[in-house]
C-alpha cells in the first residue's frame, strides 16, 4: 500500500518562511537607504541654496562678511596668491640666458564658506571686490569707447 501525501512538510514551510523573511529584510533595508539618501540630498540642496543666497547678499552688500541666519552661518574672506606672469611656460631663450623670469602676478579672490547646523560646509570662490570693481570700470569704459566708435562711424555715412 502506498500512501499519498497531501500538503507540505515542515521543512518546506520553514524554507519558504526563511526566504520570505530574507526578502522582507532586504526590502526594508532598501527603503531605509533610500530615505537616508533623500535626506542627505535635501540637506545638500538646502546648503547650496543658502550659499547662493549668501553670495548674492554679500555681492550686493546686503549681508556682512560674517553672519548667521536660521540654521546657516557664513564667513567671507579675501584671499590672494602669487602666480607666474603671462609668459609662464613659453620658451624665451633671450631671457633664459640673462636669468630674468616672468614677473609674478597677484591673483585675488573671495572665499565664502557656508555651514549648516550639522557642520556640513560648502565653499564658493568669487572674484575679489577689487576685481569686480575693475571689471565694472573696464566694462563702462569699453561701452563708452564702443559708443564713440559707433557714433563716429554713423557720422561718416
Amino acid at each position: 500500500m502506498s500512501r499519498r501525501r497531501s500538503g507540505f512538510t515542515l521543512i518546506e514551510v520553514m524554507i519558504a518562511v526563511m526566504v520570505l523573511a530574507l526578502s522582507t529584510t532586504a526590502a526594508i533595508r532598501l527603503v531605509i537607504m533610500a530615505q537616508n539618501t533623500l535626506s542627505a540630498v535635501k540637506d545638500k540642496e538646502a546648503l547650496i541654496n543658502a550659499a547662493q543666497a549668501v553670495e548674492a547678499g554679500i555681492s550686493t552688500e546686503e549681508l556682512s562678511d560674517v553672519g548667521t541666519s536660521g540654521d546657516f552661518k557664513w564667513e567671507a574672506k579675501d584671499k590672494e596668491t602669487e602666480m607666474f606672469g603671462e609668459r609662464f611656460g613659453r620658451l624665451d631663450f633671450d631671457k633664459a640666458a640673462s636669468g630674468d623670469g616672468a614677473e609674478p602676478v597677484r591673483v585675488k579672490w573671495r572665499e565664502i564658506t557656508v555651514a549648516d547646523k550639522k557642520d556640513k560646509k560648502i565653499t564658493l570662490y568669487i572674484p575679489s571686490k577689487e576685481d569686480s570693481e575693475e571689471n565694472v570700470a573696464e566694462g563702462l569704459s569699453a561701452d563708452k569707447s564702443e559708443k564713440s566708435e559707433n557714433t563716429g562711424q554713423s557720422g561718416k555715412k
